[in-house]
């Protein structure tokens, strides 16, 4: 009985010992999970945010590109000549064949730009000119209320949604006369897009999950990507919130947002949560299992280890009496060492296996992130062939030369060579190549804008091989065209000059443009301008600069309001390849 009572106490006691390990053990391992599922939510949102933003950038370019047509319109001449002669003639002969020159010159810029439906002209007199596909013909109802929001924007332009009632997205401009003094109005100039090649959105989620897209205007649905429900209340919140859970009959939903400052839309994406959290909720119940196994496998061991403890004392105990009787020819059995080892083995065995089954499990995860992360970027870098590219602008290129077009001819030729340098040369290249890229971009904006745009370059040979980064000036010149030209009237110059001073070189882009106030530098340098582009684009050049070079080196930035601009890239006279 005292043999039986003892084998209780010690069972009981290493069976404690052992059950407070595996409590100890599963509780740490609850605790990794829970910070692996906080670090897994802050990737996730990293990349759906990285995802949407690619896809926010790509929008605001499709639509800028819309912007910048109908500021095309209102600067051509012609089409200039024949709204005056509409708005002067009205109804008669000479009115309806303004009207039909003007169609056939709206027509031709809607060819410009992929993805409109129709170009419609509003004059005076509440005349309609239309061209394109999809023409809005129940528009006259609008008139007025078109009318009042053309005049509000003061001719810079307005983007509206569902104008005629059946959900479309146009550009709204006020059209004056730049021919004459004074800028009278001549009517309204109204873009309508497809909202379905606009907005197309392309999932870069691998095929196991699968993410939804919503564009939101006020409390109005723009455009929807996906088959999961849309939530009104999700399309009418105020409040805005970077990423959140969301239930939508009963089912969670992984949601981020962003906002942007050139329309005051939403993007959403939206990506069920138990198909994101399925391998945590599986890793979940398995340290679930692994821990009431330990408790059990714990328990029996206490109480076999201690039988054994137990026999060996009752041995030795017996061993004694015998001596007490005389018997010195007594020999005890020794203790299996052996056996002690494995009972108490099986236990941290069993403990490994767990270990080594969530180290297996968070890796798997983290590796699926990973892959997802790998497959998002290339199905963005690789969306198009380049050496499709090459072929199809090469193939217009001749044939633009063999109808005689010879500025469409230089204008592809120059595309091509920019996509070229842009994609096979390395990150760093001589200054003589990034000169080269430079010349392209300026002979596709001379076609463009031609004796508005006076543009000169002095660079010294001897500078020619400086290394710099690639795609530095150009993005430069071209904010110096937004600023100086695409947004005011009159010639825009611009001056690129390299020179040595102070044991450096220095390259400076200067404009004739509005110039910036000196909080407005700040800010652009800084990455905090809502000008978004601009304001990252000399940051990142910046940055890169003080990289490669070292902090004493980069970019500043001179500009006064109505004086005009001037950026001023400074490298060092060492970085050089021979020539």
């Amino acid at each position: 009985m005292k043999a039986r009572n003892l084998r209780i106490k010690m069972g009981s006691g290493f069976s404690a010992i052992l059950v407070i390990e595996a409590i100890f053990i599963c509780i740490v391992s609850f605790i990794s999970i829970n910070l692996f599922y906080k670090k897994h939510t802050e990737l996730l949102y990293n990349e759906s945010a990285e995802v949407l933003n690619l896809y926010f950038i790509r929008v605001e370019d499709r639509l800028r590109e819309v912007e910048n047509l109908s500021f095309s319109i209102l600067s051509d001449l012609t089409i200039q000549r024949h709204f005056n002669a509409i708005n002067e003639y009205g109804d008669t002969y000479e009115g309806y064949l303004a009207q039909q020159q003007a169609r056939s010159k709206l027509l031709y810029k809607l060819f410009l730009v992929e993805g409109i439906d129709s170009i419609e002209f509003i004059d005076n007199n509440d005349q309609i000119i239309r061209a394109g596909y999809k023409p809005k013909s129940h528009l006259e109802r609008d008139i007025e209320t078109i009318k009042e929001i053309a005049y509000e924007t003061y001719g810079t332009g307005t983007w509206e949604v569902n104008l005629s009632g059946d959900g479309s997205v146009s550009f709204v401009r006020l059209i004056r006369d730049i021919t004459k003094p004074g800028f009278k109005p001549l009517g309204i100039l109204l873009i309508n897009i497809n909202v379905d090649h606009f907005m197309s959105y392309s999932s870069v989620v691998s095929s196991e999950f699968h993410s939804d897209i919503l564009i939101i205007a006020g409390e109005g649905l723009i455009y929807s990507a996906g088959q999961h429900p849309v939530n009104t209340k999700l399309i009418s919140s105020d409040s805005y919130c970077p990423y959140k859970i969301t239930a939508i009959d009963g089912v969670n939903y992984f949601v981020t947002e962003r906002k942007t400052d050139y329309v005051d839309w939403r993007f959403i994406s939206m990506i069920r949560c138990d198909e994101l959290l399925a391998d945590i909720d599986n890793l979940k119940q398995f340290v679930i299992i692994i821990f009431i196994l330990s408790i059990a496998i714990s328990t029996g061991i206490g109480f076999k280890f201690s039988g054994f403890i137990t026999g060996t004392l009752v041995q030795l105990s017996r061993g004694m009496k015998h001596v007490e009787k005389g018997d010195y020819n007594v020999a005890l059995t020794g203790l299996d060492r052996k056996i002690i080892i494995e009972e108490v083995a099986q236990l941290q065995h069993n403990f490994n296996i767990m270990a080594k089954r969530i180290d297996y499990l968070v890796n798997d995860v983290l590796k699926k992130e990973i892959k997802i992360r790998e497959f998002k970027y290339k199905v963005l870098q690789q969306q198009i062939n380049p050496h499709f590219l090459y072929n199809t602008l090469d193939t217009i290129h001749w044939m633009a030369q063999g109808y005689g077009l010879d500025n469409i001819s230089n204008m592809v030729r120059s595309l091509s060579s920019m996509f070229r340098a842009a994609l096979e040369l390395e990150d760093i290249v001589t200054l003589s190549e990034e000169v080269g890229i430079l010349q392209n971009y300026i002979t596709i904006q001379k076609i463009r804008f031609e004796e508005r745009l006076d543009f000169r370059m002095e660079i010294d040979k001897e500078y020619l091989g400086l290394l710099i980064p690639k795609i530095t000036l150009q993005p430069i010149v071209e904010n110096s065209i937004n600023y100086c030209l695409e947004k005011y009237e009159g010639i825009c110059h611009i001056r690129v000059i390299c020179q040595k001073r102070n044991g450096w070189v220095e390259i400076s882009v200067s404009d004739n443009g509005p110039g910036m106030d000196r909080e407005f530098v700040g800010k652009l340098l800084s990455g905090r301008s809502k000008h978004t582009k601009t304001g990252i684009g000399l940051k990142n050049i910046d940055e890169r600069l003080k990289l490669f070079y070292g902090d004493e080196y980069g970019i500043t930035v001179e500009s006064d309001r109505g004086k005009g601009t001037t950026v001023i890239i400074r490298i060092p006279t060492t970085e050089k390849v021979s020539a």
